[in-house]
């Protein structure tokens, strides 16, 4: 018999392709959405560069959210952009860019990205924000 679990632990072990899970268990999970703002996107895509990567896991569940300087309050974050841009390209990743942008949190819930049942990553300090 199963023992019961919490609604994450659920969440986990259907992820992981599991029966159940245990706190402490590691794991191996299919991410139901990945994503990150300008102002880090470019680290992300420079650290996937340096592991080798040619490309993401799955474009569809991948997004760059033009959030914290949209648009662009100097020159350097206009580069910023710029370079944002041409890495998502290269990697085929969506980006909600200036005249489509907003809150990144806010975006992924409400464009439907972030729905209940999924285990999403996010390159915030307050990502949990977008939790539903």
């Amino acid at each position: 018999m199963a023992k019961a679990m919490t609604l994450t632990e659920k969440i986990m072990a259907q992820a992981a392709g599991l029966a159940e899970v245990h706190p402490g268990q590691m794991i191996t999970a299919k991410i139901g959405l990945a994503y990150t703002m300008d102002t880090l996107a470019k680290i992300v895509f420079n650290h996937l560069k340096s592991m080798g990567a040619t490309k993401v896991f799955d474009p569809e569940k991948v997004l760059v959210v033009f959030d914290h300087f949209a648009p662009a309050t100097d020159v350097n974050y206009a580069n910023l952009h710029n370079e944002v841009r041409k890495l998502a390209k290269q990697f085929n990743v969506r980006i909600y860019d200036i005249g489509n942008q907003g809150i990144m949190h806010h975006i992924v819930a409400e464009e439907g990205y972030l729905v209940p049942g999924i285990i999403a990553v996010a390159t915030d300090s307050h990502a949990l924000t977008a939790a539903v």
